[in-house]
């Protein structure tokens, strides 16, 4: 049997909320998900690639649209070589500037210095309310990711 995990991590991959904000956080997602096994606040020293485990299905380029698999696994393995500061990559398919953070990923992914989690939180969606509701208590914009572990 796996374990599901929804991983709440900032937009913006290098930001991080305040000690009292993920504090506030985790109340709150304590509430959205009573009968959570684990319910996590974790702070980390550079980003980190926080992806979607057994849910990965593609990740493509945002401008073109192109399937990027080809060229993404040598993007990510040269950024984590720069421990993941800098995730700015020319896309050989179309040679748009992009993020590696904002490629279309499909299950969403993403990088986070930041993750609020809850593991096999039994609550079905996500309602845009309460993603609404954890950004404002951090003071920032969320990205949901589910992995499946």
């Amino acid at each position: 049997m796996s374990d599901h995990w929804l991983h709440f991590i900032p937009e913006d991959p290098l930001v991080q909320p305040t000690q009292d904000a993920a504090d506030r956080a985790v109340l709150i997602l304590r509430a959205l998900a009573p009968g959570a096994d684990e319910i996590a606040s974790i702070f980390y020293n550079k980003a980190q690639f926080i992806d979607p485990g057994g849910n990965f299905q593609s990740v493509a380029c945002p401008h073109c649209g192109t399937d990027a698999r080809d060229w993404w696994r040598g993007a990510m393995d040269s950024a984590y070589q720069r421990g993941f500061a800098d995730l700015i990559v020319t896309a050989p398919c179309c040679g748009a500037r992009v993020s590696l953070n904002d490629l279309d990923y499909d299950w969403p992914a993403g990088f986070a210095r930041y993750r609020l989690g809850a593991m096999n939180a039994n609550i079905g969606e996500v309602s845009p309310a309460d993603l609404r509701s954890l950004s404002d208590s951090l003071g920032l914009r969320l990205r949901l990711v589910r992995q499946r572990v």
